[in-house]
């Protein structure tokens, strides 16, 4: 087993926390994306304490365990971040995801998953799911690949609305399509596209997009990352749309 330190030292150095926002459509699809064989771990833990016209204590923690032996791969993410200003709840929210792959062939690759997530600010209490369908490699080349994957999904959601706890059942098609752009050495491009529609609700269509790039150079490397989330059916006094822009700064060694 290993534990990367360039991994936990670039994660000290994120310039924001980057976690999925209100536990909605979450991109895990870049740490299945190494090579490596074996396992691998990595742990990082924000932590901001501040005293003076605001007080603010926020404590965060991410876990990530692969493992990898041909023809499959497991992966394991666990991301919770606490936030308190003033005395106030501002941010309270956990995730974990669990998911398998067996490559079958360079085209297609089975994939499995299940998902817990809660979200206080955003009155979720709870959605959990689990799903599993294909991948297929539509491009794959030593500059990147694209990816499309379609799946079947099955997802319980909790919300706490003012008349009391809300449960909702969906049958959701989980599609995506993933494509990655090396252009040289210093500079990749990255994109990821989430549609999950309601089998029995159509109008109930959520959609998550994220688009990064890539700049390394030696040892240091900087990834901004601008994401938009859709999603209709958000309880009264949530935003239905959502755009985050973020940036992570890290060095190796």
């Amino acid at each position: 087993m290993t534990c990367h330190g360039s991994k936990l030292l670039g994660a000290a150095l994120v310039l924001f926390f980057s976690f999925p926002a209100h536990a909605q459509i979450v991109n895990v699809l870049p740490r299945t994306e190494t090579t490596t064989e074996g396992w691998n771990v990595d742990v990082s833990s924000p932590l901001e304490w501040r005293r003076g016209p605001t007080d603010r204590l926020r404590i965060g923690g991410n876990l990530q365990v692969r493992w990898a032996s041909a023809p499959h791969t497991l992966l394991f993410v666990a991301q919770g971040e606490h936030e308190r200003t003033n005395g106030d709840l501002t941010i309270g929210r956990h995730f974990q995801h669990l998911r398998y792959q067996h490559t079958l062939s360079p085209l297609l690759t089975l994939e499995a998953f299940v998902q817990h997530a809660a979200d206080e600010k955003a009155r979720l209490n709870l959605r959990a799911l689990a799903g599993a369908g294909p991948r297929f490699t539509l491009l794959q080349g030593t500059r990147g690949h694209l990816w499309l994957g379609i799946a079947y999904l099955y997802e319980i959601e909790r919300y706490q609305e003012a008349a009391g706890v809300e449960e909702r059942r969906n049958h959701r098609a989980s599609s995506y399509l993933r494509g990655v752009l090396r252009i040289d050495d210093t500079l990749s491009l990255s994109h990821v596209t989430f549609f999950q529609p309601a089998l029995n609700d159509p109008a109930n269509a959520r959609m998550s997009s994220e688009s990064s790039v890539i700049l390394s150079w030696r040892a240091l490397s900087l990834r901004p990352t601008f994401q938009l989330i859709y999603d209709p059916y958000r309880p009264a006094g949530v935003d239905k749309l959502e755009t985050i822009l973020l940036s992570t700064a890290g060095i190796s060694f």
